[in-house]
């Protein structure tokens, strides 16, 4: 008796919920053609073939050939893809509100409408024409219909801006399609000269002329990305074109960009854009492309970027090495000599005549990352005369790097600036050209060889120790030892735990500390700068028993401090740099209980 009634309320249930969900689909089914028939009109904006709109601007028939949309009168020309796009798409997916049978269009504006649009679409979809009357009386709303339909609805008033477009609107106002993606070979005429780049396979940039030369990739790139999304601002529809009245015969400037058909050939095409005269009395330009009829007007902007010197689109940089090539490094400054060689077993910096002194290696990263990536601002010649006259002849700087396996040396000569400009001078090491360099820059490549010596106090690794000792006039001498993930710390019979962080944070910036001078003391001297009796004694263990360094701090200027190293050596640091290891002391003083 129970299987049974399990049987059956098993069946009833199967049957309440067959009925739940076809309930649901039906009412899903309902809701889809309920939203069907709220659509202004039916329609995928893929399937239209062509429209007409008529408005108060006036009537203008377009079709669609390919994937382009085209305006076919009343001239017949390529149109705005994008304005096309937002029109069939907004219409698409506009709603119909307040349907009704009204007694008399006109009062509702639909028997003469001011705005009409006729749409074809693919067999076997019928044409369908919509008619844009008055505004409604419901807000944000305007009185539409059908031709076909006797119905009366309101639609957004942002359908009937969208069929308000002009034939300006309406038509492609592209100035030269020049995607940098897609471009492969520019020439540039303009009154600063002649300018012609290749792209090579590797996507890199070559200026042919004026002179063979890398050519700046951002520099290119930003022209073409300029071009290509500048629009006509005023177009001058004529048959018969008197070029010589918009000083198009003979431009000042034109533009030929070269550029794939698709990616998956090696057929391109070329489009030139000529720039005229100006307009009178108004800051846009004639301009027209090449063999095609509509002359139009740019704006300045776009002008103001085609008069650019060729010399804007050469390359220059000062090095093409990486910075992390480089292994092999010499500097000269009058005098001064630096020789750098890295060893690669140990990734280390070393002194090339002078292995025993070491090197401060973030010194000399920050001396290659800031140097190496320096560009020039300008080409001055490419056929100097007389290099005495930039400073050249017997430059200030010499700065050469070379690679690693040797294979690339590159080096920069820089010379003297001109009384009247804020540039050094610069020469390649294996270039004739002379190039203009920000002259505030100078500085970065002057180093000498005490500049990149490490002044490290204390070298050792932070993971590496294990006791610490502190040692501070009228207290009580702090112990901490490290355990698995904390410190242990004592000071005489109180104790307590340190983060691991915290005293890692401590070491760090013992680690970090450097000199200013080497001094040289007597006992007398010892005492006056309170090194006889220091501050504070901070000795490192890298075993329970082996001490690796002891530091002490004495006295204290506003700028400076003494420190003396295991008894022996006595340095300044720079008190803010002292600050940073007492404040860290003060941190593990805390914890202590």
């Amino acid at each position: 008796m129970s299987l049974r009634r399990t049987l059956i309320a098993g069946a009833i249930f199967i049957v309440i919920l067959g009925i739940y969900f076809a309930d649901k689909t039906i009412k899903l089914k309902r809701e889809i053609v309920i939203s069907e028939e709220e659509r202004i009109v039916p329609l995928a904006k893929d399937a239209v073939l062509s429209f007409s709109l008529a408005n108060p601007n006036g009537t203008f028939r377009l079709h669609k050939t390919g994937d382009k949309w085209y305006i076919a009168s009343p001239l017949h020309t390529l149109a705005d893809q994008d304005t096309v796009n937002v029109i069939l798409s907004n219409l698409a997916g506009g709603k119909r509100r307040n349907e009704f049978k009204p007694e008399d269009l006109e009062q509702y504006g639909l028997k003469d409408p001011g705005i009409r649009l006729d749409l074809e679409f693919k067999p076997p979809t019928k044409p369908v024409a919509l008619l844009i009357g008055d505004a409604s009386t419901y807000s944000g709303q305007v009185y539409a219909r059908l031709a076909t339909e006797k119905k009366v609805f309101t639609v957004s008033v942002h359908i009937q801006n969208t069929l308000k477009k002009n034939l300006h609107d309406l038509r492609d106002k592209t100035v030269i399609a020049s995607a940098p993606d897609k471009a492969v070979a520019i020439t540039l005429r303009n009154p600063e000269g002649e300018l012609h780049a290749t792209k090579d396979k590797e996507g890199r940039w070559i200026v042919e002329k004026p002179v063979h030369y890398p050519g700046d990739k951002l520099e290119i790139e930003n022209l073409l990305r300029k071009t290509n999304s500048g629009r006509a601002a005023e177009f001058v529809d004529t048959d018969v074109q008197p070029l010589d009245a918009y000083q198009l015969a003979r431009p000042t400037i034109s533009l030929t960009v070269q550029k794939m058909l698709n990616d998956d050939s090696e057929a391109t095409t070329e489009t030139t854009l000529l720039i005229g005269k100006q307009k009178e009395d108004a800051t846009i330009y004639y301009a027209m492309r090449k063999g095609e009829k509509p002359i139009f007007l740019v704006g300045e902007d776009l002008v103001d970027t085609l008069e650019q010197g060729p010399n804007t689109y050469r390359d220059k940089s000062l090095f093409t090495l990486n910075m992390t090539e480089v292994a092999d490094l010499v500097i000269t400054a009058g005098k001064s000599i630096v020789r750098l060689k890295k060893n690669l077993h140990e990734n280390q910096w070393e002194f090339t005549d002078d292995k025993t002194t070491p090197v401060d290696q973030d010194a000399v990263f920050s001396l290659l990352s800031k140097t190496m990536r320096v560009k020039a601002k300008e080409i001055i010649t490419d056929k100097p005369t007389d290099l005495e006259h930039y400073g050249l002849a017997e430059p200030k700087i010499r700065f050469i790097v070379a690679s690693m396996d040797g294979s690339t040396t590159e080096g920069i000569l820089l010379g003297k600036k001109p009384t009247d400009r804020d540039i050094t001078y610069v020469k390649k090491l294996s270039e004739k050209t002379v190039l203009g360099m920000d002259w505030q820059l100078t500085g970065e490549f002057f180093t000498t060889r005490t500049d990149l010596i490490d002044r490290t106090i204390l070298r050792f690794e932070t993971v590496g120790i294990v006791k610490i000792e502190i040692t501070q006039k009228e207290k009580e001498n702090i112990v901490l030892t490290r355990a698995q993930r904390k410190w242990d710390v004592t000071q005489g019979q109180k104790s307590g735990e340190v983060e691991s962080f915290t005293a890692s944070s401590f070491l760090f910036a013992i680690s970090r500390l450097k000199y200013e001078k080497v001094v040289l003391m007597d006992s007398t001297s010892l005492r006056d700068a309170g090194l006889d009796k220091p501050q504070t004694i901070i000795r490192l263990y890298d075993s329970p028993d082996h001490a690796i360094g002891t530091l002490a701090s004495g006295n204290a200027t506003d700028s400076q401090t003494y420190v003396l190293l295991d008894h022996e050596d006595v340095y300044t640091v720079k008190t803010t740099d002292l600050d940073e290891i007492t404040n860290g002391l003060n941190e593990i003083e805390e914890t202590i209980q």
